[in-house]
């Protein structure tokens, strides 16, 4: 048996209020996928789904803005700067 550590990207970010409305966003899918669905369900979420992702993204520009005026330093300010940009994971994760 192998365990390995999973690494997940770090969300600073994300605030209760927007853990609020990424749960309401989960609901309201639930309630769509349901049998008999109604068209206007569909929009609902379709519509908290954009609204959460249009949030999240100005959240982490502010986060990101923040830290960069927040560190006048060059190199923390790269280094806060490196750790919001996507890495390409060098190896796999194995499920045991």
């Amino acid at each position: 048996m192998k365990s390995m550590k999973i690494r997940y990207r770090k969300c600073p970010f994300v605030s209760k209020g927007l853990k609020q409305l990424m749960s309401l966003r989960n609901k309201r899918r639930e309630i769509a996928r349901r049998p008999g669905l109604l068209l206007e369900d569909w929009q609902r979420h379709r519509a908290s789904r954009d609204d959460v992702k249009t949030k999240l993204r100005e959240a982490e520009r502010q986060y990101l803005q923040k830290e960069i005026y927040n560190n006048k330093n060059r190199d923390s300010m790269w280094k806060a700067i490196r750790n919001r940009i996507l890495r390409k994971e060098t190896r796999q994760t194995i499920y045991t």
